[in-house]
């Protein structure tokens, strides 16, 4: 598996981001840009959890992983998808 540039995984509940994240015009770039992060992860960790809370952030995570399964990126258990219930 490729070595990620972009984060660097210290330990296996710890993850470091290496670049800066930042403002940009384009409007589609925080998509592609997760979508990367994605392929980055699943290439070098292999299968991993993508945990869904029902929230904004994990809602457009999962549609940012759906995209990459149906552009062929991806396979539908690349990642085991995990419901996380939030008790208020």
């Amino acid at each position: 598996m490729k070595k990620s540039s972009l984060f660097k995984f210290v330990n296996p509940t710890y993850i470091e981001i290496q670049k800066p994240l930042y403002f940009c015009d384009d409007l589609t770039r925080p998509k592609k840009e997760v979508k990367r992060a994605l392929l980055e992860i699943r290439e070098e960790h292999g299968k991993c959890y993508l945990n869904f809370s029902t929230g904004t952030d994990s809602i457009f995570l999962y549609r940012c992983f759906t995209e990459l399964v149906s552009e062929g990126k991806l396979t539908r258990d690349a990642f085991a998808r995990r419901l996380i219930k939030k008790d208020n």
